[in-house]
């Protein structure tokens, strides 16, 4: 009987001791299915990380691709700038090179204009020195009321010497010389009709009308040669501000291509995260 009783208390005890490991059984199934959930739910927040990752990677390549291509376009921008540049100091150069030909010319006429009234001065004086002789002559010969003019304005008369002695015709003639406008010591007043009975005055109003056409053609080329100076120096200063406002649309193209290339830096050095982020699923497997 108390073996049957043993034998009992064994089979209950066993029985109880496999319920015990059945149970713990059960709880370690369930912790490991409660670890699974939560390593499923880790995959899944990773992947919609990776999917987050992929399409932010995606925008950043648009905006890679977007900078590449306004860098591109500043480039092509600042090298025609560079190239509108070269031409304004290319024309800068020419215009100074015109300026020192016009200088050099305008000098050249200045200093021809210059020999030419030495010249002409010369002659004069050694005119109106054969002048005072002439008059001193004629003081002598006892003309001492007429006027040079009125013999050099004489026109077909022939007066010799016993009519200055006889006549008195050339104090009429020195009196109405002295109330016109003839004035002998202004050239332009001369005419040919006064002119052309003497040789050598004739000549030497031939020698002034000469000069005195070419002074008034130096002085209109000195003119010209003036007003083409001033031109360059007004197309030299326009150059000069269009070229002060390239240099200045340059430094903002240089300051926007630094900005772009450092974004540019930037968004690579985002990408370089996202790809050691991607990098994390691999190391999950």
């Amino acid at each position: 009987m108390s073996s049957s009783l043993q034998g009992a208390n064994a089979t209950s005890n066993g029985a109880m001791a496999l319920l015990q490991k059945f149970a713990a059984l059960n709880n370690h199934i369930e912790e490991i299915r409660q670890q699974q959930n939560s390593v499923l739910r880790e995959i899944d927040s990773v992947q919609q990380q990776l999917v987050d990752v992929g399409e932010d990677r995606e925008k950043m390549c648009e905006k890679t691709d977007e900078a590449g291509k306004s860098l591109i376009q500043l480039e092509q921008r600042t090298k025609d700038a560079l190239d509108s540049q070269l031409q304004v100091e290319k024309g800068h150069s020419e215009a100074l090179l015109t300026n020192q030909v016009c200088a050099r010319r305008l000098e050249a006429a200045r200093q021809d204009t210059l020999e030419s009234q030495q010249a002409f001065l010369e002659r004069t004086r050694n005119f109106r020195h054969s002048c005072r002789r002439l008059q001193l002559r004629a003081q002598h010969m006892g003309i001492q009321h007429a006027s040079l003019r009125a013999w050099i304005a004489a026109k077909g008369e022939t007066i010799s010497g016993t009519d200055l002695v006889g006549d008195q015709r050339h104090q009429t003639y020195g009196s109405r010389y002295r109330n016109s406008k003839f004035d002998i010591r202004d050239p332009d007043s001369w005419g040919l009709e006064v002119v052309q009975g003497d040789e050598e005055l004739h000549e030497l109003f031939l020698k002034y009308e000469s000069k005195k056409s070419d002074l008034d053609l130096a002085q209109k080329n000195r003119e010209i040669a003036r007003i083409a100076w001033q031109e360059q120096l007004t197309n030299a200063d326009t150059r000069r501000d269009r070229r002060t406002r390239l240099e200045e649309q340059l430094r903002r193209i240089e300051g926007d291509n630094d900005a772009l290339e450092s974004q540019m830096r930037e968004l690579e050095w985002q990408t370089a995260r996202v790809r050691e982020t991607a990098t994390v699923p691999e190391l999950l497997k």
